[in-house]
């Protein structure tokens, strides 16, 4: 675990060596940020509600989704698909720790940096801008980091998985577009899916990237009952272990498909 945290420390450390990206990524968190909010404040226009939607809801909506955004960002697919592709991966392979837990390690201290020094900053802002309460009940507050937490897991075993495929396809880049095609489309991280049509929005059901953004999100602005909390992390619970499952039988197979193609 000490290791693990080592390396947790190094690329929290390593994020903040480069001062001017780091000065850029706030001011582009904040116009990101404002541009979505002007929006929604745009469509809501003479709307005291939309699909029983209040404008005060969605606006905590749109700042939630941007921290779940950054706390659950992965690169290990494109970091593994690299890897391959220059034949770094085998020093991973052979090094006395686990590979997956290492990019864990990564990606959680990548995501820390972003949260507490890009993130936060942005947010404060946003609240002197426009205004944006962010006050929830303790319940729902304590349900939604229990959600949260799962939803972190899930996000990265996908791009996991994903990063694994390049050990067939010997590069697997391209594939973090349709990725992230899919997560912007069936997640709600943009649009919530209250607003998709029927059809729609059955398809969103069937995957599980809205376990990541929708369901927690919607945990914390109160649109969720008890029961619907429930099935909702339970439901995180079974797509999880799927995940593990795909993740393991994916990992012993890859590892006797190894091509290298430079190193």
């Amino acid at each position: 675990m000490d290791l693990y945290l080592e390396f947790f420390k190094k690329t929290f450390q390593e994020r903040y060596v480069y001062r001017f990206d780091f000065y850029i990524s706030i001011v582009a968190g904040f116009i990101s940020l404002s541009v979505q909010l002007s929006i929604w404040t745009a469509l809501y226009h003479n709307h005291a509600s939309i699909n029983s939607i209040t404008l005060p809801d969605m606006l905590k909506y749109i700042v939630v989704s941007t921290f779940v955004t950054v706390i659950t960002a992965s690169g290990v697919g494109r970091k593994i698909a690299e890897r391959v592709s220059s034949g770094a991966i085998v020093s991973d392979l052979i090094k006395p720790v686990n590979f997956k837990y290492y990019l864990l390690a990564e990606d959680l201290g990548n995501n820390l940096f972003q949260l507490l020094f890009v993130f936060i900053p942005t947010f404060l802002i946003a609240v002197l801008v426009y205004g944006v309460s962010l006050t929830v009940e303790p319940f729902a507050f304590v349900c939604f980091l229990f959600s949260l937490t799962i939803g972190i897991f899930i996000s990265f075993h996908i791009n996991y998985i994903l990063g694994l495929l390049a050990f067939w396809l010997h590069t697997s880049w391209y594939l973090s577009f349709v990725l992230a095609a899919f997560n912007e489309l069936f997640s709600g991280s943009f649009v919530p899916l209250w607003f998709y049509p029927k059809w729609l929005y059955t398809i969103s059901s069937w995957l599980p990237f809205k376990l990541v953004y929708f369901d927690p999100i919607s945990i914390y602005i109160g649109k969720q009952t008890l029961d619907g909390t429930i099935k909702i992390i339970g439901l995180q619970f079974v797509w999880l272990l799927i995940l593990l499952a795909i993740e393991r039988i994916m990992w012993t197979r890859a590892q006797h498909k190894l091509i290298i193609h430079g190193g």
